[in-house]
């Protein structure tokens, strides 16, 4: 409940804010395999909250490699080349 609350504020704020603070699970990269399971329900969120801003921002080019860097980071490789195409168009 909490985390779709958060979700919704994130919405209500991309339509006046071009970028928001990466999280704190963004900033070193861990060495493959080494995520606590906390870290990786926090770059989960993460990704939910910059897809949101994504989908109403798709120019916010801060955003898609924030949500790119954490898709790498849960090893969703797929995903972060899409990210990537999205980035270099």
């Amino acid at each position: 409940m909490q985390r779709n609350a958060r979700i919704r504020a994130f919405r209500a704020e991309a339509n006046g804010r071009s970028t928001f603070p990466a999280s704190p699970c963004l900033e070193f990269p861990p060495m493959s395999g080494s995520l606590t399971p906390a870290e990786q329900a926090q770059l989960h969120e993460t990704i939910d909250m910059f897809q949101v801003i994504v989908e109403s921002q798709p120019l916010d080019y801060q955003s898609l490699e924030i949500l790119k860097k954490a898709y790498l980071k849960l090893g969703m490789q797929q995903e972060a080349i899409d990210t990537s195409k999205k980035i270099h168009r």
